[in-house]
């Protein structure tokens, strides 16, 4: 579903808040414990940001992430190179000046990313879904 190629022309009322995808641009970083990673991500247009996530805990794992818009609706699109087979899109669901949720019913964990911009060098994800389960990670900027 997520094909940056396949829209790639989009008419101005069709954008993300503005506001919120110039927050995401730049090098996050989160610690927890033992756990700690990196989300970095680049404004390519108004339809279309790209990153990647780094996690290091241990079992070191990587993805891709774009947020872009298709077919009239935006897509969260986590990617993990060592599983090709599990390619899950999330649609945005609400969206304001300092967040964004993403949902996907059919996926059992996380059915639902949250997005939110609590100041210009704090970002939290929340990831939720299935018996209510739910994980927090509290992202600071390092670099814009």
């Amino acid at each position: 579903m997520c094909n940056p190629k396949a829209n790639a022309v989009q008419s101005p009322e069709s954008i993300i808040e503005p506001a919120v995808f110039e927050k995401f641009a730049g090098r996050w970083k989160f610690s927890s414990g033992s756990d700690s990673g990196y989300e970095v991500w680049y404004r390519l247009n108004d339809t279309f940001i790209k990153g990647f996530a780094l996690s290091l805990n241990g079992m070191d794992t990587t993805e891709t992430l774009s947020i872009l818009k298709q077919n009239g609706q935006w897509f969260y699109c986590p990617r993990f190179p060592a599983n090709k087979e599990h390619e899950i899109d999330f649609r945005l669901e609400q969206q304001n000046d300092s967040s964004l949720l993403f949902v996907n019913l059919e996926n059992d964990f996380p059915d639902s990313i949250y997005y939110q911009f609590r100041h210009p060098l704090q970002m939290q994800v929340v990831l939720s879904g299935g018996a209510g389960k739910v994980y927090k990670i509290d992202f600071k900027r390092i670099r814009p």
